[in-house]
Formats: structure tokens, C-alpha cells, sequence
């Protein structure tokens, strides 16, 4: 009976990091994304008390890419507050917080269809999470 509660218990908890879904259908965090302002599109990924701040991170990175690559827009540049977006301080990595024990990330981006200073392409950044899907 012990063995099985272990078990069970080390089953659950490697089960408990948010994964990479969409938050509207989790009760545990995942993405999201709205109208931000302007031409802005905000970006955001909740995670729960098992997710670590720099995976919250990426994830929001990875999000943003996919967004890119569906609006046919393969560059963004990535802002952290709407102010940095107004006086065009970009960024590399979104903002984070932490809520009680739950982190998460967002970043304001806009999708441009050419190159720009600052700018990030989506195709590089979708690559390296297919290599480390296909890892697993």
C-alpha cells in the first residue's frame, strides 16, 4: 500500500508543471494573447506553482513566434511595457512576475513583415522547440 501512495504521489507531481496549451481550456495556466494597443498584439503564459519563471518565459517567446508565423508576419519586435513599446525600447525576453508561488510572462509585440532593428524572426525560435520536442 505504501509503495502504491508513492507511487501515485511521484506520478502526480511530474505530471504538474504547466505545459504548452492554450489557458482558456487548462485550470493550470497556458497561453494567451489579445488586442493590445494600436497595432500591438499582447502576449501572456500563466504558469502554477511547478512551473519555473524561465519556462514561462519561453513559452511566451514561443507563443509569440507561432503567432508570427500564422499572421505571415516572420519578424516581431517584443516590447515589455507599453511604454517601452512607445518610445521603441525593445526587448529580448518578456517581462515576468510571480503571483503567490505562480509565475508568468507577457510582452507586447508588434509583427512586421521585413527585418527591423531589434526585430526577432519567428522561424529560428519554432525550429528550436521542434528540436527539443523531438528530443523528449
Amino acid at each position: 500500500m505504501k509503495n502504491c501512495f508513492a507511487f501515485i504521489v511521484v506520478l502526480g507531481l511530474s505530471a504538474c508543471a504547466t505545459g504548452y496549451q492554450n489557458a482558456a481550456l487548462s485550470i493550470s495556466g497556458g497561453y494567451t494573447h489579445s488586442e493590445g494597443y494600436g497595432k500591438l498584439t499582447k502576449v501572456e503564459f500563466f504558469g502554477n506553482g511547478f512551473t519555473s519563471e524561465e519556462r514561462v518565459k519561453e513559452n511566451t517567446v514561443r507563443r509569440i513566434a507561432e503567432l508570427a508565423i500564422t499572421a505571415k508576419k516572420p519578424y516581431f519586435l517584443m516590447y515589455q511595457s507599453i511604454w517601452q513599446a512607445h518610445f521603441g525600447v525593445t526587448a529580448k525576453t518578456p517581462s515576468s512576475y510571480v503571483i503567490g508561488i505562480k509565475p508568468g510572462a507577457y510582452a507586447y509585440v508588434l509583427f512586421l513583415d521585413e527585418p527591423a532593428p531589434g526585430a526577432l524572426e519567428a522561424a529560428p525560435i519554432l525550429k528550436k522547440w521542434e528540436e527539443i520536442e523531438a528530443q523528449k
